[in-house]
């Protein structure tokens, strides 16, 4: 990884034979970060009387990289692949949208879930979502209950009773579905 921050000035000089001293190499040497969470920006605080800096999430869209249960198991995604995952975050609120494209590997059996970028309060209801078959769309109910990490995803039934979606209900799931997912949650 190249260097992310160093000083303006480059120190033409040798090392000294003193290694108790600064040297020139560790003054031309790239910082080193430590403390936040993957993801977080280091920005200006005056709160921070020491150095005038904290870590903080970013605000704005960002991308994150999901993870797809399947039965309670993190399941790889083959074929299948996500489109622009990406979450924005306000203080304790934070909103995400996901969009998974089915590809041509084997769809897998099972109630399907899929991670939030950041842990959360459990909720029980907390986006909403489409699968996208052809040219038919069945609504989706993201539901955070009793998880802090993932919602699962259910689908009404014709007798109005939310069922877990899986790659045969609401339809028998192929190549080229889309299943889109947004919500907020209380981080």
């Amino acid at each position: 990884m190249s260097n992310v921050l160093t000083h303006r000035f480059t120190s033409p000089k040798l090392d000294g034979p003193d290694a108790t001293q600064i040297q020139p190499s560790a003054w031309n040497d790239g910082h080193r970060f430590i403390g936040g969470a993957n993801g977080d920006v280091l920005t200006r605080s005056t709160a921070d009387a020491t150095y005038g800096a904290v870590w903080a999430p970013p605000e704005g869209w960002v991308t994150y990289t999901p993870t797809w249960w399947v039965n309670g198991v993190v399941n790889a995604l083959g074929a299948h692949q996500w489109l622009r995952p990406a979450y924005h975050r306000r203080g304790d609120a934070v909103w995400y949208q996901l969009l998974l494209l089915t590809g041509a590997t084997a769809i897998p059996a099972g109630n399907w879930a899929f991670s939030t970028p950041t842990t959360h309060q459990g909720m029980l209801s907390s986006g909403t979502g489409l699968l996208r078959f052809g040219t038919t769309e069945y609504p989706l109910f993201p539901s955070h209950a009793n998880m802090t990490d993932r919602c699962v995803l259910r689908i009404m039934t014709t007798n109005f009773l939310l069922t877990d979606l899986t790659a045969t209900v609401p339809v028998t799931v192929s190549s080229g579905t889309l299943v889109e997912i947004r919500g907020t949650y209380q981080v």
